[in-house]
């Protein structure tokens, strides 16, 4: 929850107006925790060492997300 539902107001949208509508493309650039810009194409998931890469980097990826910033970076931070 919490997200806008795009396909309900398109149905909406179009009762209102007494018409019909479809949508032709919804593209989800984030769920939770991950975002678009770090999924991979679909023509990779046939490459068995670039998913195990991917899967590495996405480790990393939320291990860098959950760990809070060392003393030195908000040093850094609160300089700034």
């Amino acid at each position: 929850g919490g997200g806008t539902y795009i396909r309900s107001l398109v149905r909406d949208v179009a009762r209102e107006l007494g018409a019909a509508a479809h949508m032709q493309n919804l593209i989800r650039t984030k769920q939770g925790e991950f975002v678009l810009e770090d999924c991979m194409e679909a023509e990779s998931l046939t490459d068995g060492p670039a998913i195990l890469e991917a899967l590495h980097q996405a480790n990393n990826l939320r291990a860098q997300r959950k760990s809070p910033p060392s003393e030195s970076e908000s040093e850094t931070d609160e300089s700034a």
